[in-house]
């Protein structure tokens, strides 16, 4: 009868082994390490189209002015933060246990007490299976965060590029 009891508060705490937590955060300081670079943390269109860049404007526009403000309207830059979000939600749900399926069947007669049938079914292999899983979801994690890191750095130095290019044809 204990070990019925143990192995039904087994089963009833299992799918608690599979909650996870995600961190957007750190995956923008990991890419801010890889490029030094300040990332931006806003990602909605909306409020980059609401933000006024006259504010940046206003004043002579210096490198790092120019590069912040190409890093906050960049739609490249916006997208491959998204896909960073994406490959963050892979490695949660890669690292998670399948939920069990319980089928309870019953049948009553009047002539024969109840008859009922019990039946549950786990994805096993899927189970086994989970640790591989989410280590390939890190990888693909850390693929994703260089190549931000990457396409932060691209496109600071074209800013960078520009930037001067500007002021050498300016002098001139």
């Amino acid at each position: 009868m204990r070990t019925e009891l143990r192995l039904a508060w087994a089963l009833l705490l299992l799918p608690l082994l599979g909650c996870g937590t995600t961190s957007y955060s750190s995956d923008l300081r990991r890419v801010h390490e890889l490029s030094r670079a300040p990332v931006p943390t806003r990602l909605s269109d909306e409020e980059v189209e609401e933000a006024d860049p006259s504010a940046a404007l206003a004043a002579p526009l210096t490198v790092e002015a120019s590069v912040a403000l190409a890093f906050q309207r960049n739609r490249h830059l916006r997208a491959s933060l998204r896909e960073l979000g994406v490959a963050r939600g892979w490695l949660a749900q890669a690292g998670t246990l399948p939920n069990p399926a319980f089928d309870i069947r019953y049948q009553t007669d009047r002539a024969q007490p109840i008859q009922g049938d019990l039946q549950l079914e786990f994805g096993l292999t899927r189970a086994i299976m989970a640790t591989q899983r989410a280590g390939v979801a890190r990888a693909e994690l850390a693929t994703a965060q260089a190549r931000v890191a990457g396409t932060t750095l691209d496109l600071g130095y074209a800013v960078r590029e520009a930037h001067f290019a500007a002021q050498a044809s300016e002098e001139r």
